[in-house]
C-alpha cells in the first residue's frame, strides 16, 4: 500500500453539496497535497468545469439522504 492510499482512506460521507462531493474526489486524486492547496486548486478546477461535467456531483448530492436535526 502506498503512503498516499494510507493517508486518504477516510473521505467522509456524501453530502447534499455538489462542490463538497467534488472535493472528496479531488482529494482522493491529490492526497499528498496540503489541505489549503487542494481546496484552492479544487475550486479552480470546479469553476472551469462545464455544467455537464458537474452533473455527476449534482446527482450524487440529490441522492444523498437528508440528515434529521435533533430537537
Amino acid at each position: 500500500m502506498s503512503s498516499c492510499q494510507s493517508k486518504c482512506h477516510r473521505l467522509g460521507p456524501l453530502t447534499r453539496n455538489p462542490f463538497v462531493n467534488y472535493l472528496r474526489w479531488f482529494r482522493k486524486k491529490h492526497c499528498n497535497w496540503k489541505v489549503t492547496r487542494f481546496v484552492i486548486e479544487g475550486a479552480k478546477c470546479w469553476c472551469k468545469m462545464s455544467r455537464g461535467e458537474k452533473l455527476k456531483y449534482f446527482a450524487e448530492a440529490c441522492k444523498s439522504r437528508r440528515r434529521r436535526r435533533r430537537s
